[in-house]
């Protein structure tokens, strides 16, 4: 069953793939047609995004198999407001070495997304687990205070901003360039195939080297 709508470009792509291997997907393809507009007019954004939040803590699950990422959604309400946490990178970024913040930031997910720590409205516990091997206790302080300053918040939104200007709608969002300088942007953590063919290279799965995928990408 393939719910689908007249002007959408991937659907198009989409339906001769489903039926060259049909190993994969039978011959048999069963039309719905659907139109998300008059969908999201009658039940409203709200609803569609609620369905949405479902449909991502059913599929996460597989994703982490697939992808071989150690990888469960918090308990409680999904998504959470992680404005706080990026502002306080922020002061990161502003701070430290680069390594520091892609250390600080992989930590923040391993902790979240492997349900390490419980995930509150004050994230409290999420900023615990940065001490003391990442950062000292007192400079984790310092830096959630700093992350209140009418500065950071703005350098936040500015960033948020210049992202949409360039095209962003979503995240993951990538932006790859080629060493002709030939540019490309992606949305999502499912499109490394299609990278592969544009870089003109092969792609092996999301484990190539591994025979048994690791359970965590830390």
């Amino acid at each position: 069953l393939m719910s689908h709508v007249a002007d959408d470009p991937f659907h198009f792509l989409m339906v001769p793939v489903l039926g060259a291997d049909s190993n994969i997907c039978p011959p048999c393809v069963i039309y719905h047609t659907q139109s998300y507009f008059a969908a999201i007019d009658h039940y409203g954004t709200l609803t569609s995004f609620s369905i949405q939040s479902i449909w991502v803590n059913e599929e996460i699950p597989l994703m982490s198999k697939f992808f071989g990422v150690k990888c469960m959604v918090p308990p409680g309400p999904f998504p959470f407001n992680t404005l706080q946490i990026m502002r306080f990178l922020r002061v990161v970024k502003e701070n430290d070495q680069a390594r520091l913040l892609e250390a600080i930031t992989d930590r923040l997910y391993e902790v979240i997304f492997e349900n390490k720590v419980p995930v509150s409205k004050d994230m409290s516990e999420v900023f615990k687990s940065l001490s003391p091997d990442l950062m000292e206790r007192a400079r984790v302080e310092e830096y959630l205070s700093q992350s209140g300053d009418e500065k950071i918040k703005e350098s936040v939104k500015q960033d948020a901003e210049q992202v949409v200007e360039e095209g962003g709608f979503g995240f993951p969002w990538l932006e790859i360039t080629q060493p002709n300088g030939q540019q490309l942007t992606i949305f999502g953590s499912d499109r490394f195939e299609f990278l592969a063919n544009w870089l003109g290279k092969e792609w092996k799965g999301p484990n190539p080297s591994v025979s048994n995928p690791r359970e965590s990408r830390l």
